[in-house]
């Protein structure tokens, strides 16, 4: 979404939850004295500054924010002043809010957690296949059957997924592969790892969903079908290969 429905420059979006989102995105801006733009060193410079062209087409009163690899200057929000309650009112008056009901009323959220791993080949075909318009915010920490010590940070917004290392596993890190940990080291990690899970240790998904409640139910159910099964988690703890489509590179951010 480019941002041309929301100004009535584009025809409406025939998607129902793409529809949804816009209406939810303009309450949203109407009401902002805040906007920011993140993970702009993503896109083209061109596309931010349209972005920030549209935003002031739409909320002129706003200070507009910019924000690269999850970081923002604060001075650009110096000149932010608090909103005005009269005008909030006013705006709340005008898109008839001021009554119980807004058009958030149908966004849901839904937890998803699992000790398994997923097994990364249907996890990745659930992505490309069942990621619908109407799941708007996905996050939260997942691991793979095929990277078993990588804690990873899943975030989705939209079509955009994005998979971080974040660190390992204790389960992973006990095993003092490398030799780097003493003796004592050791010792504190299975003692950590005693009320963990005794197949999976502290490895664990846990996973946030946002959206509208059909599709986010339907997403949901298609990613618990991409949790290994049975007999893969004996594969896997018997050392067996999983085949992995996702990214192998990593992309260090200081």
């Amino acid at each position: 979404m480019d941002g041309g429905s929301l100004l009535g420059e584009a025809s409406s979006p025939q998607d129902a939850a793409l529809h949804q989102a816009a209406e939810v995105l303009v309450e949203q801006i109407a009401f902002a004295n805040v906007l920011i733009l993140t993970k702009i060193d993503t896109i083209p410079k061109e596309t931010v500054e349209a972005q920030v062209r549209n935003l002031q087409k739409l909320q002129p009163n706003a200070t507009i924010g910019l924000s690269a690899q999850a970081g923002i200057l604060l001075p650009q929000l110096e000149a932010s002043s608090a909103p005005k309650i009269s005008r909030l009112k006013s705006i709340a008056k005008q898109f008839e809010l001021t009554g119980d009901a807004t058009t958030i009323e149908d966004v849901e959220a839904l937890v998803l957690r699992d000790a398994r791993p997923f097994h990364p080949e249907r996890l990745f075909e659930v992505c490309q296949t069942k990621l619908s318009t109407g799941v708007y915010r996905t996050k939260g920490f997942l691991w793979l059957a095929s990277r078993p010590g990588h804690v990873l940070l899943w975030q989705q917004s939209g079509s955009q997924i994005a998979l971080e290392l974040t660190g390992q596993w204790r389960a992973e890190i006990v095993h003092n592969r490398e030799g780097r940990l003493l003796p004592e080291e050791i010792a504190h990690l299975k003692v950590q790892l005693e009320s963990q899970d005794p197949v999976f240790g502290d490895r664990h998904n846990e996973l946030t969903f946002i959206g509208l409640k059909g599709e986010l139910e339907s997403f949901e159910s298609a990613l618990e079908e991409a949790l290994c099964t049975d007999e893969e988690v004996i594969a896997w703890q018997e050392g067996k290969a999983f085949s992995d489509p996702w990214p192998q590179s990593i992309r260090r951010v200081e």
